[in-house]
């Protein structure tokens, strides 16, 4: 059993699930649209071949990050929902990334902040 506490195991989650969803988007993409480039033509020249590959590439990248993006939303939901992020100075579980807590310690940060400029 890891002595990780929970928010360190599902940040460690999130990244490890965001780079999965890259690498299969990616490479899924890229072997389905190469294939079907050669399956239409198979009487491609090299050089064909190579621009084949080279925009194949560029879209799996676009594709692979599409996923690595939705993948990233997806854990976030879940790593908020089951209450992994709390606050520091109350440790009440937050709803969201931009839902602040209410609680005198949270606000007395804020009003700290905002005298010193430095958060809005």
């Amino acid at each position: 059993m890891s002595r990780l506490p929970p928010d360190a195991r599902a940040f460690r989650q999130g990244i490890g699930f965001t780079l999965l969803a890259f690498v299969i988007g990616a490479a899924g993409v890229f072997i389905v649209v190469v294939w079907l480039s050669l399956v239409s033509d198979p009487n491609l020249e090299w050089f064909e071949i190579l621009r084949v590959a080279v925009s194949a590439g560029w879209i799996s990248v676009l594709v692979g990050l599409a996923a690595a993006a939705g993948m990233s939303v997806i854990h976030s939901r879940r790593y908020f929902r089951e209450g992994f992020v709390r606050c520091p100075y109350c440790d009440k579980p937050r709803k969201g990334i931009d839902i602040e807590c209410d609680c005198p310690g949270f606000r007395a940060f804020k009003a700290a902040c905002k005298q010193e400029g430095t958060h809005t």
